[in-house]
């Protein structure tokens, strides 16, 4: 009976984390792509929808679909441990490297649409 409840709060702690680093992907794209404040609520929507679904189904196949106050407090502390290691020093430093790569790709394809410009412009001119 103890370790059924260890193990359940184990793989609720776990679950916490793997919801944050979830999340994380939706911070790291809204770093990247600017979005509109409804679209934002849409996304965090959809987000705890699928996290909610995600927790039924963990209770349900791991503890009968009891719920225990237990796991989600082991579910809320993984979330924090996660939020406050891991993702804070990932989540900044995953957007800024994206974002320098989005600066190059656009100085590279600047560079190439200036070449086709000229040869466009070049071919006619005959």
């Amino acid at each position: 009976m103890i370790l059924e409840e260890g193990r359940l709060c184990l793989i609720s702690l776990l679950a916490g984390m793997q919801m944050m680093a979830v999340y994380d992907l939706l911070r790291i794209f809204r770093g990247l792509v600017s979005h509109r404040f409804w679209v934002i609520q849409a996304e965090d929507l959809l987000y705890w929808l699928t996290e909610g679904l995600m927790i039924f189904t963990l209770m349900l196949y791991v503890n009968s679909g009891i719920l225990r106050w237990y796991s989600l407090a082991a579910m809320a502390l993984g979330m924090m441990i996660w939020n406050g290691g891991i993702s804070a020093f990932c989540v900044p430093g995953i957007t800024r490297f994206f974002r320098w790569m989005k600066r190059r790709w656009k100085k590279l394809t600047s560079v190439f649409r200036q070449k086709l410009r000229k040869k466009i412009e070049k071919e006619r001119k005959k």
